[in-house]
């Protein structure tokens, strides 16, 4: 029975032997498995620090951009007023002679001297706006271009070259260049 005892005691020893084995196994992978957690714990809060101070970056850029834009438009408002006051002061000198046109007329004053102060006064009008980048648009005897032009009607017109403009129903003007009312013709087929 000794024997047995022994073989029991050595069988229970070497049983106890591999559970504690096992066990330090065991405790030395949960100590594994916890500082990876501690560690991807540290990342996540790294992380979600790193995201709130992204965050918070958008939101300032996102702010500034529309306090850019808002100021902006404030500008170009302010720009369109203060062009528009310039370009009515340059005109007042304008209504002030229409107006003394019209008191000369309503005085009895003859007509050749209003068609004169008139005259003058689209002269001033038309000089005016020349200073300030508006120019006519040649037509008459010029090839009919569609950039620059609208054709309303077609004549025959001996002696004229096809498609050249040969009567202005409608003056066109410039603006800096770029066309801002189109010259209504007809041209000769």
């Amino acid at each position: 029975m000794e024997k047995k005892e022994k073989d029991w005691e050595d069988e229970l020893r070497k049983s106890t032997a591999e559970q504690e084995a096992t066990d330090t196994n065991k405790v030395d992978e949960l100590l594994e498995l916890q500082k990876e957690l501690e560690k991807s714990q540290t990342e996540l809060e790294k992380s979600q620090k790193e995201r709130e101070v992204l965050g918070d970056r958008l939101l300032r850029l996102m702010a500034e951009f529309d306090n850019f834009r808002k100021r902006s438009e404030r500008e170009r408002l302010q720009l369109i007023e203060q062009a528009n006051a310039g370009l009515i002061t340059a005109l007042l000198p304008i209504v002030d002679d229409l107006q003394r046109s019209l008191a000369s007329a309503e005085q009895g004053y003859d007509a050749e001297a209003v068609i004169a102060g008139m005259r003058m006064v689209g002269e001033n009008f038309m000089r005016l706006l020349a200073e300030r980048g508006l120019e006519p648009i040649a037509s008459v005897g010029q090839e009919f271009d569609p950039e620059q032009h609208e054709a309303i009607m077609q004549v025959d017109a001996p002696g004229v070259e096809s498609n050249c403009v040969v009567e202005e129903q409608q003056k066109g003007y410039q603006l800096n260049g770029k066309v801002i009312r189109h010259a209504r013709v007809v041209v000769s087929r």
